[in-house]
């Protein structure tokens, strides 16, 4: 996707950076909070090259937590807004991701599964609820899924779509869903 946004006809410079404790950044043990800062201190940092209008902020996947927190911190701050916000493969929450997650299939078996999920996925160090923050976001937004997505399933990205279509007032851009 990088290849095709910075050497395709949109001819966009894509900057891309790894969280704290992720890819070549220092080992720490990331917390949602952590990720959240990284990318706070990411669009600040652009925001002083070029203007928020030609920001697009794109969270793949997990990223996509943290693109929706950072949309909606910037609109609680009533900062500038950037042009949009893409979710590709967005999930609800992580409790419904991990249910869902393929590799879980054996183990969402077992009786305490759930609840030894539930309690971890909803502690503050590792809570994503992507379905209940994505109202606050006022910034465009585009939420791509691919419908045979086996990871994430695309009915949790077409929730996350639906909450934002709810909430949003007369004066906002109505969110698009596209499935792949």
């Amino acid at each position: 996707m990088y290849h095709i946004l910075s050497n395709g006809p949109v001819n966009a410079h894509v900057i891309t950076f790894d969280y704290r404790g992720f890819g070549d950044s220092s080992y720490i043990s990331p917390t949602v909070q952590t990720l959240e800062q990284d990318a706070i201190a990411m669009f600040h940092w652009l925001k002083q090259k070029v203007p928020a209008s030609r920001i697009i902020i794109w969270g793949h996947s997990m990223g996509t937590g943290i693109a929706i927190r950072l949309g909606e911190y910037l609109a609680l701050k009533n900062s500038t807004s950037p042009l949009a916000i893409v979710l590709e493969a967005p999930f609800t929450s992580v409790a419904d991701a991990t249910h869902t997650f393929p590799l879980s299939f054996f183990h969402r078996r077992l009786p305490f599964f759930q609840q030894f999920c539930s309690d971890r996925t909803r502690h503050p160090d590792t809570d994503m609820n992507n379905e209940d923050r994505v109202s606050k976001i006022t910034a465009p937004l585009l939420v791509l899924h691919a419908a045979d997505d086996s990871m994430v399933w695309s009915e949790q990205g077409k929730k996350v779509w639906r909450k934002a279509m709810e909430s949003r007032g007369p004066d906002l851009h109505v969110p698009v869903f596209v499935e792949l």
